[in-house]
């Protein structure tokens, strides 16, 4: 993973990242623990999220904030069992809202979740992400209430939804 957040929609060449890891620093922030049901770890210069039951999901943020934003974020299946792993947006203080971009084998899709989950975009399949423990990169604009999405540089959906706007944390998703 290498997760960025950039402040200016698009960023310019030469905006600095807002935030940046590389996660070449266990103490960068995320958060790190074990136990039977997953499993928060940096390991070789990535940090890793491992759901260890079926139909689990855990998240996790270092707690970046933005409104306006570009976040990007190369990741991939540790394993090639079934599941899905993405970026979280827009996450209030206790996590009862947020959005959530997915990807799966060779579908994405795009969730609302705000007292129960709503599709923004349901599953759709692309020929642009790669399958297995392949790395992709996932990148998200936010834009007022615009929400572009590219998987690997290509442009896969264009999103509007003004449910949540304003200030919110970004973070990551792992579901078996």
């Amino acid at each position: 993973y290498l997760p960025l957040m950039s402040r200016s929609v698009p960023p310019a060449p030469t905006c600095a990242p807002y935030y940046s890891d590389n996660f070449s620093n266990a103490n960068s922030g995320w958060y790190v623990s074990d136990n039977a049901d997953r499993k928060y770890a940096y390991v070789n210069g990535e940090y890793q999220i491992w759901a260890k039951n079926p139909y689990a999901a855990w998240f996790g943020t270092a707690g970046a904030k933005a409104t306006n934003f570009t976040a990007s974020v190369s990741a991939r299946r540790t394993s090639e069992t079934s599941g899905s792993y993405g970026l979280l947006f827009g996450i209030n203080e206790n996590w009862s809202q947020f959005y959530e971009v997915l990807i799966s084998n060779n579908s994405f899709s795009v969730w609302r979740y705000l007292n129960g989950w709503y599709a923004l975009q349901g599953w759709t399949s692309s020929n642009f992400i790669a399958t297995g423990t392949n790395w992709n990169r996932l990148k998200v604009v936010r834009n007022g209430t615009l929400i572009t999405v590219y998987i690997n540089g290509q442009l896969l959906a264009n999103l509007d939804d003004s449910t949540f706007v304003g200030l919110g944390r970004i973070g990551l998703v792992a579901e078996s």
